[in-house]
């Protein structure tokens, strides 16, 4: 991640000694900083005085502002010792869910709870983790980021899964919280299904060989193999029909689950922590409930049997790595999430082509009105609205979108269920933090928080994506359409609503318009309160009245053409005060012509341009050529 940062300047650096971690970091031709030291030959270093002392020294010299520690004692002695580094931010990287009951993920918790204000910020690898210090360790939300973790490249080999041989691999090192010993239990129950199966263990032995003594005592030394640390383990991954990783606990965004997936290599797996949200259950692999070793042995053989089934979800979790877990999205994260940091969540850092005020309105807005109050029925009414010309058909199996500007998620929730894959974007964390509670439940999403110029995908890396009511509220529209447009795959369709100019109204149409613009120039500066006050307001006495006049009119056939907020004449007054606000209370506001939104979307490489011939106006889909 750091070799592919553009943005910022790592220093690559342990308080241990020297040891394999310094030699991997040699190989990506980066130069270790190493502070500590190790004695004789033994496996790790250990945290000392000297250490520290080295850090702080070299920290003053290289003049560097930000700390990105992992670990856990390191983490720990780091917070107390920022009164020497004045000026440093320090950044814990959380890589596991510590929600377990062990001794460690007790103490963790407790020190969190009490000395979290002396982290300037969090970021974790997997959402159930972030969860866990925001409601455990009663860490703020908005000092917590979700960072995937990537891959930097994808293997060309192509061998298709059901052509190797009856291999299962797993690669973690032998430890009791990786539970290979309980493993072995379900190896045996394969075994008995498919006794030409073979097992392979890679990683290093931190049990002083229990784990090979094990397979001794159980009589499966002709069918499992320990080989040790590895430094490079594709020839393994190039083999295995399979790949099973047998933690029951502690997971958050397992390398090793990402490796399998890019080689082609179907994934069972324990549903705990954060492996669902890797793997999706039959699509890419299987999960089972934590300790099911009957249930891991079934599925295991089920992969093995089933040559074609292995192919399939082989082939889906490629697609998926390659979409979602690139090493190059996870640096553009981490450059965002650092920059925050470091600027402060409340500071005048901007981000690009944004509009602070407008973004941090809107982020009380969706903490407002959260949708929750919208039925069922009347989301996907409005729903159907904007989605009536999006090429639904034209789309890949699995595909992998985006919503930009996603605000509380309520079109997400529809689309998500549709499709692969879905990226929410937004630029306020406020209102990220609403999507993520109303689509919870939806394991195929992840939220990014980045601005429409600092997406953080791959170029030419989407099947499709939609920005609904948002970019008419960015400085500068025709550039925001850009940076989404070289995101997308050639034929990939944009759907998009920009707020229109009025060009297919009268002149009396546009003079009314012309005074309510007046008034949302002077509610939209008022504090949020008083501006919600009044757009309920202007909800009550004129979207309500106007839209059931309309209502009265339509039944009657006499509803003249034009009739202001006509609408919402079938929308129910929920609607109304959400729109009222978004209306009324937004500080940045621009309206476009059809034609202007066709030239936008040309110009940023769109083709086949179409438009909604109803309202709301304009919607339009185009074409990445």
């Amino acid at each position: 991640m750091a070799c592919q940062s553009s943005a910022l300047e790592y220093h690559l650096a342990t308080l241990d000694g020297e040891g394999p971690w310094c030699d991997w970091v040699r190989e990506l031709q980066r130069h270790p900083v190493v502070f500590g030291y190790r004695k004789g030959a033994k496996a790790h270093g250990q945290l000392n005085l000297r250490a520290f002392i080295a850090l702080r020294a070299y920290i003053r010299r290289e003049q560097i502002n930000v700390i990105y520690v992992c670990g856990i004692r390191a983490a720990f002695i780091l917070r107390w010792m920022k009164p020497l580094m004045p000026g440093v931010c320090l950044v814990q990287g959380v890589r596991w869910n510590p929600a377990s009951d062990s001794r460690l993920d007790h103490w963790f918790r407790f020190l969190e709870r009490w000395s979290n204000l002396l982290v300037d910020g969090y970021i974790t690898n997997s959402q159930i983790a972030a969860d866990t210090l925001a409601q455990r360790c009663r860490i703020p939300t908005r000092r917590i980021h979700v960072i995937y973790n990537g891959l930097a490249e994808i293997p060309a080999d192509d061998s298709e899964t059901s052509a190797r041989p009856l291999e299962v691999l797993t690669v973690a090192n032998l430890s009791p919280r990786k539970d290979h010993l309980n493993y072995l239990n379900a190896i045996t129950l394969v075994l008995a299904t498919i006794p030409q199966a073979r097992f392979i263990f890679v990683g290093r032995d931190d049990m002083s060989g229990e784990v090979q003594h094990a397979i001794e005592q159980k009589g499966l030394a002709h069918a499992v193999r320990c080989v040790g640390f590895q430094m490079d383990v594709s020839s393994y991954l190039k083999r295995a029909r399979l790949f099973v990783l047998p933690s029951p606990s502690g997971e958050g965004c397992p390398t090793a689950l990402l490796e399998s997936f890019a080689w082609g290599c179907p994934v069972v797996a324990y549903a705990a922590d954060g492996i669902p949200e890797l793997v999706n259950d039959n699509v890419d692999g299987f999960v089972v409930p934590p300790r099911d070793v009957t249930a891991m042995a079934e599925k295991i053989i089920t992969m093995l049997n089933d040559g074609s089934l292995a192919v399939k979800f082989g082939q889906a979790g490629k697609k998926k790595v390659a979409d979602k877990f690139t090493l190059g999205a996870c640096a553009k994260f981490h450059e965002i999430a650092i920059k925050r940091i470091v600027h402060g969540i409340d500071s005048d850092f901007q981000m690009r082509n944004v509009d602070t005020k407008t973004v941090g309105g809107f982020g009380l807005e969706w903490a407002a009105f959260d949708q929750s109050g919208l039925i069922e029925i009347e989301k996907k009414q409005i729903f159907n609205d904007y989605f009536s010309i999006f090429p639904w058909g034209n789309l890949p199996s699995n595909a992998v979108g985006a919503d930009i500007g996603c605000g509380s998620g309520r079109w997400a929730s529809i689309v998500a269920p549709r499709v692969g894959f879905l990226h929410l974007i937004d630029a306020s964390e406020q209102a990220l933090e609403v999507a993520r509670k109303n689509l919870g439940n939806i394991a195929n999403c992840t939220f990014g928080h980045a601005s429409v110029a600092e997406l953080p995908f791959e170029d030419g890396s989407l099947d499709f994506a939609y920005s609904l009511g948002v970019l008419h509220h960015v400085p500068d529209t025709a550039a925001a359409i850009a940076s989404i447009a070289v995101k997308m795959k050639r034929g990939a369709p944009l759907l998009l609503y920009l707020y229109y100019a009025f060009d297919n109204r009268s002149w009396w149409y546009r003079a009314v318009w012309k005074l309510s613009d007046l008034t949302r120039k002077i509610v939209s500066t008022m504090p949020f309160g008083a501006k919600s006050i009044l757009c309920e307001i202007i909800a009550a006495l004129v979207y309500w009245p106007m839209a059931r006049c309309a209502k009265q009119l339509a039944a009657m056939g006499k509803m003249p053409m034009g009739w202001p907020l006509a609408y919402y004449r079938d929308k129910s007054f929920y609607v109304m005060r959400t729109d009222a606000l978004d209306r009324f209370g937004t500080r940045l506001e621009q309206r476009f012509s059809k034609g202007q939104i066709e030239c936008m979307l040309r110009e940023a490489g769109m083709i086949d341009v179409r438009f909604s011939d109803r309202e709301p106006y304009w919607c339009a889909v185009g074409v990445k050529k």
